[in-house]
């Protein structure tokens, strides 16, 4: 049974480890050394053939002994020939899986007398992970040639979290038309849906025959998938499927471009290309696929969704399809494969133009992997631990119609798609954040005018390269990490040059201080120390300007508030770029808009700013000191039991 928490995030507890992940790797990793060891001049692609059939013979075997055990004066060549045999009559048992070209074993009989005595030394019926496709991966991690076809595999987080979105009452055909080794049907096998068949299309034969593989070990009955190598999906082979298939959920290789005239010809979002990206294409593809009102759930490369080379693409899919949600990936999804900016997008066949309901829109910042493949646990207050994963709250948040913050605001939200868009079609999640559609309702309705940033600051850009020009000596130093999100406070700190590794910025008392660098913290805080000092060179320092009085333009703390605001952040949230490391521009930053106002009429706001702002830093720093009051108590508490025992074991001796 699973285990989930109250807010829905899965739970690892020691009963639940019989995935056997480690045992998994650490298996393969012997075998791959047996068959390196003894036939030193294989490839790499034929070690990972031999290791596949090895391991269909385990899985397979009818036999109630382990098939691998060397059985009473066998010699090498004896078993290997049985286990030959062995492959060779379960190879014909199941003809539509095993194509000629993989329905014989090749390895040495050394090879497979090593092989067999690891083999039958191991309880792999407890496996309940998706081997084959752990093994590809394994096996030619960094080796195999990506760029042809740009394959490498949707991690298990991910594609368990797209499957939880397809309706448990669907019935019909499922497809995958880009299916690798079978990780999203095999999913979708697993996960409990009504009646259903399940369609695998792949450009690979060695794929092809994973995915079958793969399908079949994990008891699936109604099943297929075929190998189409004149163009995979794309080509004429695969034109039967035309309006078939109920859903289709899939990671197409959207990184590579597909040059073939013929080919590109034969779709509306080819016509006149010399080349187009295969996931555009993909797009397109699962269209025609689809019965009318079926479900596609499939990710797609950023810049399809909000680049301006790709409007027509973005044409393409309002016209076509219903758009139900768009749910933005973290940089580092598909980390070590791949480091990509992508979203999935959850569509049915239709027009989203004839819609009248909500989009779902969200940013994934944690998927419960880290950036070297491993997962990525978190321990809970309930003691269990639980992958480190915004999945289970945003599909919460689908689930229930409801919206969803964090401390940088809101990370899933809902919008009528029609009423944002603008003459680029944009589409990307933070294109219709609610605080940029509120930002653009307040300056559409202020009557007093508005002004740029820039023509109320100007920004200062003095740097130094404090290792070199300040050597040996100590800067009042202000990092990223010594200015607090949302509440405008930042801190100087003593710093040896020889710390400070890269270049920073002079700033002076009365200065605002912006971070560019994840913006949606809201780190802005005004300068108001006794001396100037430097800052990282991930700010911006901004200056007020003066009037031919020498006034200052605006109220300093005022317009540091206001530039943590939703009201501003609203105007930039669209033009952050990257997800890893989410950064803003300062032309994007100099270029908001604020409403124009006399100089009186800055101060009487900022007289009524002040008086709330200074009960708000009161009560901040009541809270810091009840804080450390609050730890004290509990270490004389701790104390107080430790002197009371010792009372109670010296008066018992």
């Amino acid at each position: 049974m699973r285990n989930e928490s109250k807010d829905g995030k899965n739970l690892k507890t020691k009963s639940d480890d019989k995935s056997g992940h480690r045992e998994a790797k650490s298996l393969l990793a012997k075998m791959q050394n047996i068959l390196r060891d003894s036939e030193s001049d294989s490839i790499i692609m034929h070690r990972f053939d031999e290791i596949t059939k090895f391991l269909l013979i385990a899985y397979m075997s009818e036999n109630s002994e382990n098939i691998f055990t060397i059985r009473n004066q066998e010699s090498p060549k004896e078993y290997a020939n049985r286990i030959r045999r062995s492959y060779v009559n379960l190879c014909r048992s199941h003809p539509e899986i095993f194509p000629k070209k993989f329905s014989e074993i090749n390895a040495s009989e050394l090879s497979i007398y090593n092989l067999g005595k690891l083999l039958q030394e191991m309880d792999y019926s407890n496996f309940e992970l998706d081997f084959f496709g752990l093994a590809y991966e394994e096996i030619i991690n960094g080796t195999f040639d990506k760029n042809e076809n740009q394959q490498f595999f949707t991690p298990t987080e991910v594609v368990k979290f797209m499957t939880s979105f397809l309706p448990k009452n669907l019935e019909g055909l499922i497809a995958d038309p880009a299916c690798g080794t079978g990780g999203f049907l095999k999913s979708v096998a697993a996960s409990g849906f009504g009646h259903h068949e399940l369609v695998g299309i792949e450009i690979d034969e060695r794929l092809a025959w994973i995915a079958n593989v793969n399908l079949l070990l994990h008891g699936q009955k109604n099943f297929s998938v075929e190998a189409f190598q004149n163009g995979g999906a794309f080509g004429s082979q695969a034109d039967k499927f035309k309006n078939k298939f109920s859903a289709i959920i899939t990671n197409p290789p959207f990184g590579s471009d597909l040059t073939d005239k013929r080919l590109l010809e034969k779709f509306q979002l080819g016509q006149n290309k010399k080349s187009r990206r295969r996931g555009i294409l993909f797009l397109e593809r699962c269209w025609e696929f689809l019965k009318d009102d079926g479900m596609l759930l499939i990710i797609l490369d950023q810049s399809i969704l909000n680049s301006p080379a790709t409007r027509d693409v973005r044409e393409f899919l309002l016209e076509h399809f219903d758009v139900q949600a768009i749910i933005s990936l973290p940089e580092t999804a598909f980390m070590p494969y791949a480091s990509v900016n992508s979203s999935i997008l959850i569509l049915r066949k239709g027009n989203s133009k004839r819609s009248a309901t909500k989009t779902f829109f969200a940013t994934a910042e944690r998927v419960g992997r880290k950036a070297n493949g491993d997962q990525d646990f978190e321990f809970l207050q309930t003691g269990e631990i639980a992958l480190d994963s915004d999945f289970p709250s945003i599909q919460s948040a689908y689930l229930d119609k409801s919206d969803l913050s964090s401390g940088s605001g809101k990370t899933a939200y809902w919008s009528y798609l029609q009423d944002n868009l603008d003459s680029n079609l944009r589409l990307d999640t933070m294109f219709h954040h609610p605080d940029r559609n509120e930002s653009r309702r307040v300056l559409e309705n202020t009557k007093a005018g508005l002004v740029s940033l820039s023509e109320l600051c100007i920004e200062v850009n003095e740097r130094i390269l404090p290792v070199t020009d300040l050597p040996g000596e100590v800067l009042l130093y202000t990092g990223l990490a010594h200015i607090e999100p949302i509440n405008g406070i930042a801190y100087q700190v003593p710093t040896p040059t020889a710390a400070i590794k890269s270049s920073v910025k002079l700033f002076q008392p009365g200065d605002i201080l912006f971070s560019k660098m994840r913006p949606a913290l809201r780190k802005v805080a005004l300068a108001d120390f006794e001396d100037g000092g430097y800052v990282s060179p991930e700010c911006s320092v901004l200056r007020i300007r003066r009037d031919s009085k020498g006034e200052l333009l605006v109220p300093p703390r005022l317009l540091a508030s206001l530039l943590r605001s939703d009201f501003i952040f609203g105007q930039l949230i669209h033009l952050v770029t990257g997800i890893g490391r989410p950064r803003l521009s300062s032309k994007d930053l100099l270029s908001v808009q604020i409403p124009a106002a006399s100089l009186a009429v800055w101060i009487e706001a900022s007289r009524n700013f002040d008086r709330t702002f200074s009960q708000s830093s009161d009560m901040y720093f009541m809270a810091q000191e009840y804080l450390k009051k609050s730890e004290m108590l509990k270490s004389e508490a701790i104390r107080g039991i430790v002197a009371d025992l010792g009372g109670v074991l010296s008066a018992g001796e």
